[in-house]
């Protein structure tokens, strides 16, 4: 796989490499469906609204497009809000996974008291490709805050 294009890179990853973004944000998800199941009351909701409630508070969302090409698959998607270092990339068994965690922490004196705030923005965006690419030599290019990951296709 060839990534080139910017300074920072995101973390590609093949085979069966652990996706530890995903992994994280997963983690991130349950420990906040938890909260939210324990914080409820026992008339209303169930552990599937939790767990989609969770995921609208943590989740940002994402645009990519897919492009079929006579020679490749392009996938393009906006970054806005993360830089490459953040970003993993994880590609085979025709599919294309891309997840990315961003934090932010601030501190502010005032009066003697100190106040801290700590945000953290994560998406996940999962692509169902067509099971004849060559992931293995997919160029990976980010500029500003576009990336653009383009597959070729198999040889017949």
């Amino acid at each position: 796989m060839k990534a080139h294009k910017s300074s920072a890179l995101p973390v590609i990853r093949s085979g069966d490499d652990i996706f530890t973004t995903f992994n994280k944000i997963n983690d991130m998800i349950r420990e906040r469906a938890y909260y939210i199941s324990h914080d409820r009351d026992n008339t209303g909701g169930d552990e599937i609204s939790d767990w989609f409630n969770a995921e609208s508070e943590l989740l940002t969302t994402t645009d990519f497009s897919v492009d079929e090409k006579e020679d490749q698959i392009i996938v393009q998607g906006n970054l806005k809000g993360f830089s490459p270092d953040e970003v993993e990339i994880k590609a085979n068994d025709g599919q294309l996974n891309i997840g990315g965690i961003h934090s932010e922490k601030s501190s502010d004196k005032k009066e003697g008291m100190k106040k801290e705030t700590f945000k953290q923005i994560c998406f996940y965006q999962h692509i169902q490709l067509p099971a004849d690419l060559d992931t293995e030599h997919m160029d990976i290019q980010i500029k500003g805050e576009k990336l653009t990951a383009k597959i070729p296709k198999t040889k017949h």
